[in-house]
């Protein structure tokens, strides 16, 4: 018997495993009725169909087919970025695209953990192979969705790890890098300030964590794990982090490290990264 295992990424705010038949999948089921609409009363479409998307949108908010449009260019500059433009040129099955009016309508589709975020990602898999893909986006006023570019982000990396959720400080470290300047800017600032403060998390947490309680402590692992991904990928670039990533899957990150960047283990990189940190605020 073949299991499906699917996972939900909140932008923002934590990661949370769902089930085939949990809350998320219901909710999306529901909620589709009410988006349903092909074109609004200013002439905006409701619903576009793209290569690579299924775009619903809601009366009066963003036009349908210039956003599938440009998750489009998206989805091609993060594979590019991240990817070398490997895995499906086209993938078999599109990515839902849900754009919510209200706040009460993207709660209840996205459910728990939706009160702090704009975003949420949900990738279901199935034989190694990602067989599922939802981005649900808050509409806040722009014609782009400001979540859609973090979203999106781990939709697509979800293709190079086949089905395993990769770990959540990369994960949220390369989504991060697709957010706008400002966003980038106040992440590594909450970095820092934990830094300074000495309340950083150590680097053996940041690297093993996949879910954080404290709520007090989520500003300094998604300033630190910015940080980190642009450290590593800075040294060798994308390829050398993504097989630094598969290796330490398989054989831990101190042999990973040594084998990937020539370091000697976790305490060798925090070292590493405090100092380039610290030098390139000084």
């Amino acid at each position: 018997m073949r299991l499906t295992s699917c996972f939900a990424v909140f932008g923002g705010g934590l990661i949370f495993l769902a089930t085939p038949g949990g809350v998320v999948e219901s909710a999306n089921l529901s909620n589709r009725a009410s988006i349903s609409a092909d074109r609004s009363t200013i002439g905006r479409r409701c619903h576009a169909m793209t290569e690579n998307f299924s775009v619903f949108s809601f009366v009066g908010g963003p036009d349908a087919e210039k956003l599938g449009r440009r998750a489009e260019e998206l989805r091609r500059q993060l594979r590019e970025r991240w990817l070398d433009g490997t895995h499906h040129a086209t993938w078999p099955v599109r990515c839902q695209v849900v754009v919510h009016g209200s706040r009460t309508s993207y709660s209840h589709s996205v459910g728990r953990g939706a009160a702090q975020t704009k975003g949420s990602s949900l990738i279901r898999t199935s034989g190694g192979e990602v067989s599922f893909r939802r981005l649900d986006l808050m509409a806040d006023g722009e014609a782009e969705p400001s979540a859609l570019a973090h979203e999106l982000s781990h939709v697509v990396l979800a293709d190079h790890f086949r089905g395993n959720q990769p770990p959540r400080w990369a994960d949220e470290g390369i989504a991060l890098l697709s957010d706008c300047d400002h966003k980038q800017s106040l992440h590594r600032r909450d970095g820092m300030n934990a830094l300074y403060r000495g309340e950083q998390l150590p680097l053996v947490e940041i690297l093993t964590s996949q879910e954080l309680r404290d709520p007090t402590r989520i500003g300094a692992f998604y300033g630190q794990s910015l940080m980190l991904v642009e450290l590593l990928v800075r040294r060798h670039g994308s390829n050398v982090f993504f097989a630094f990533l598969e290796t330490a899957s398989q054989a831990g990150y101190d042999l990973a490290l040594r084998q990937c960047y020539g370091l000697n283990g976790i305490a060798e990189l925090e070292s590493v990264w405090r100092e380039e940190v610290l030098g390139s605020r000084s």
